[in-house]
């Protein structure tokens, strides 16, 4: 794992992606808070209706409701609850656009998650291929500087200058040409030599 920290191109994409990734996360956490807060008010104003309510018609046990709505509930209350809204329909498993608050809240969170999934995706498609781009197009010019080699051509070298595991190949690539240029430049000495010895 090391190694490929040493790598510009790879340090480039984590640290991208790891921007990314905490871009995605603050967007999503902001998401959801804005979400759990239109939540939260719904609650209280579905809360303060039942209670308006019900101080409406029974106006001199009001301080008793108040209290048993405020006041933690116990099992046996939630399943007499429970019981009373069954017959109306009104059950656990009922779907969340159904719910009277969480009905237009659950399609408008829906709909955040999915814009801020794709807004990531797309992002992050943008920095992988730019990262393989730089990396494809260091691979083509060694492919192609090895061509012009193969040619006689030694003008093209690789830089050096990036640091690893690019620049070992550069360097290595380029002292491999240069030696051949040395080679070749030797032995077309040494064919000049005999050839001037026999003639």
């Amino acid at each position: 794992m090391d190694n490929l920290f040493r790598n510009s191109e790879y340090k480039d994409i984590m640290k991208k992606l790891l921007l990314a990734q905490i871009l995605f996360s603050i967007i999503l956490f902001l998401g959801l808070h804005m979400s759990f807060r239109h939540l939260n008010k719904g609650l209280v104003e579905q809360n303060a209706a039942i209670i308006g309510k019900l101080a409406k018609i029974f106006p001199d046990d009001i301080d008793m409701i108040v209290t048993s709505f405020l006041s933690s509930t116990s099992n046996e209350h939630i399943e007499v609850g429970r019981a009373l809204l069954e017959k109306y329909s009104y059950k656990d498993n009922i779907h969340m656009a159904l719910q009277p608050i969480l009905g237009q809240l659950y399609l408008k969170i829906e709909l955040i998650i999915t814009f801020i999934a794709f807004s990531f995706i797309l992002p992050l498609m943008i920095i992988i291929h730019r990262g393989y781009s730089l990396i494809y197009k260091k691979i083509r010019y060694a492919s192609y500087a090895a061509e012009r080699v193969v040619q006689d051509d030694f003008s093209h070298t690789l830089p050096e200058d990036d640091g690893g595991d690019f620049a070992i190949l550069s360097h290595n690539f380029n002292q491999m040409a240069n030696r051949i240029k040395l080679s070749l430049k030797a032995l077309q000495d040494d064919k000049l030599f005999l050839k001037d010895t026999i003639s």
